[in-house]
């Protein structure tokens, strides 16, 4: 798959849906309605990283890991590198979290450091049995307090010259947007989920990629396709303002720079 031509975390994927993008893998049945009452919420001892260590499975499918956040997303990771996430939420009534528009996880046994459960996809029934270790919360401090979250993209410019003018801002008429989350973790994920509309197409696109400060101020984002390791950095983008209510972000990719506006979601 063709990455994206602005590579500050995953935003590049305004370009990406010029050319090509991944899918969920599988095509999924609607999941349970979610009622105004319902909190999209995951009990702490849930929301963590999940690392796979064992798998019994109906079907092919292979995961490297699965995560789930207390405000109620989760993002999986398979084995041939796609990926893909959306909300889910707790439902005490069944011991279960509910994956919207994919599935649930039914749990079997946790404890502070494994976690069993088995994975009901919608679109196909078929299930699978998956033995988890946690992973390790490497991110913290106020800045990655406040950056950790889910933030909706609001703004995003683009321009082939040093200096930044809104008048290059991607034309709403070429492409827009219903949907376009970013998310970041303390376990070092950050994850994007669009959904778009291209010359008149409609698309969905999910990308993952790993993320930690690159310096001892915190106000620079080292991330890339691998776990990124303290002496390596393959993309970075500088944070120009973060608060509870706003994030910008700046930074180049080859020829372009940009910016992005970010509000939480």
């Amino acid at each position: 798959m063709k990455k994206f031509i602005f590579n500050i975390m995953l935003f590049s994927s305004i370009i990406m849906a010029f050319t090509a993008c991944k899918k969920d893998k599988t095509e999924p049945e609607p999941s349970p309605i979610v009622t105004p009452t319902t909190q999209k919420t995951v009990p702490s001892q849930y929301a963590k990283k999940w690392y796979v260590s064992t798998t019994k499975s109906t079907n092919t499918v292979e995961y490297v890991w699965i995560e789930f956040t207390t405000n109620g997303h989760y993002f999986i990771m398979f084995d041939d590198g796609t990926a893909t996430s959306g909300s889910c939420y707790f439902s005490s009534s069944n011991n279960r979290i509910i994956l919207e528009n994919y599935g649930y996880v039914e749990i079997v046994s946790i404890d502070s450091t494994n976690f069993s459960f088995i994975l009901y996809i919608n679109a196909t029934a078929e299930t699978s049995t998956i033995f988890t270790t946690v992973g390790s919360q490497t991110i913290t401090g106020t800045t990655a307090n406040l950056l950790c979250k889910t933030w909706k993209v609001v703004e995003y410019y683009m321009v082939n010259t040093s200096t930044f003018d809104t008048s290059y801002a991607i034309p709403s008429d070429m492409i827009t947007y219903s949907r376009f989350d970013v998310n970041f973790t303390s376990y070092g994920t950050y994850f994007t989920s669009e959904e778009y509309t291209y010359n008149g197409q409609p698309g969905v696109l999910y990308d993952n990629r790993y993320w930690r400060f690159s310096d001892g101020n915190e106000s620079i984002l080292c991330y890339g396709l691998t776990q990124v390791q303290s002496d390596n950095c393959e993309y970075s983008c500088n944070i120009t303002t973060i608060n509870s209510n706003l994030l910008l972000l700046e930074g180049n990719s080859g020829a372009y720079n940009y910016k992005i506006k970010c509000i939480p979601n």
